[in-house]
């Protein structure tokens, strides 16, 4: 199995892991019974699965940094799998997956794992494009490697091939609460202690896990944290993050509220 799929595999196998967790916390109905996705609900879901995939494969093929790039020591050991984004790519193409599945199998037991992490899931996507166009599309070192590269021979589009692997997170997971999912169900399956648990721990394990590769290889994985000097910059800034994607939960929440479009029972 080569390394791109392995690492799809894992980040299958962690989402449906993630989801047991959720779920074993917090659900009140037994397995059972089955599901019933209308067809263009299906169709919807599939297409928003290709794309989730062919975003996330995308980012997997954008251009490698230049040695003399500050980014090319720090992604020397772990390349791109460094950067949030493709970590909430991976999650984001594998919930996917395995929400299509769960609907092509009619298998409740997947459904149910897959509606309690749609709320994370969520959160995710949402953070990767918003937090991408506030702190990184405008920032002096993005626009100047953008030119840089916009020169080369032949020219390399960075500006807009970051453009397109960030942008379609968020409305992929505006899709997946409003229309691709059964809002009924969601209610039963999804835990807001849970998510908000899983967020923290998503924030506290990625902060340790740049701050170790800062330790080995002496980059930061954004520009922007140069500045971040001081521990009280730090405790801002990851209690700011926090709060970003506990407010993108709460959007998500009260969408879910809304009258259900559709059904499975």
């Amino acid at each position: 199995m080569g390394s791109w799929e392995l690492l799809a595999a894992r980040g299958c196998a962690g989402n449906a892991g993630c989801g047991a967790v959720v779920l074993g916390l917090t659900a009140e109905q037994p397995f059972g019974g089955t599901i019933n996705v209308p067809l263009p609900v299906l169709l919807l879901q599939l297409a928003m699965a290709f794309v989730a995939c062919f975003v996330f494969f995308m980012h997997t093929q954008t251009l490698p940094p230049k040695q003399e790039d500050a980014v090319f020591n720090a992604s020397k050991y772990l390349g791109r799998w460094l950067f949030l984004t493709r970590h909430c790519l991976a999650f984001q193409a594998s919930h996917m997956l395995l929400s299509v599945l769960a609907s092509l199998c009619q298998s409740t037991h997947l459904a149910r794992l897959t509606d309690g992490l749609t709320l994370v899931m969520g959160m995710l996507g949402c953070f990767v494009t918003v937090q991408y166009f506030m702190l990184v599309h405008s920032h002096p070192s993005f626009q100047e490697k953008s030119q840089t590269c916009a020169k080369w021979n032949p020219p390399y589009k960075f500006k807009e091939v970051m453009i397109f692997t960030h942008s379609f997170a968020l409305p992929l997971a505006l899709l997946d609460v409003c229309v691709a999912k059964d809002r009924v169900r969601l209610a039963q399956d999804c835990s807001v202690i849970a998510t908000a648990l899983l967020a923290l721990f998503y924030v506290v394990f990625y902060v340790m896990f740049i701050t170790i590769n800062r330790w080995a290889t002496g980059e930061w994985p954004y520009a922007f944290m140069d500045d971040l000097q001081t521990l009280r910059k730090w405790a801002v800034f990851i209690a700011a993050q926090t709060g970003i994607l506990y407010a993108f939960g709460l959007v998500l929440f009260g969408l879910m509220q809304l009258p259900p479009i559709w059904t499975s029972s």
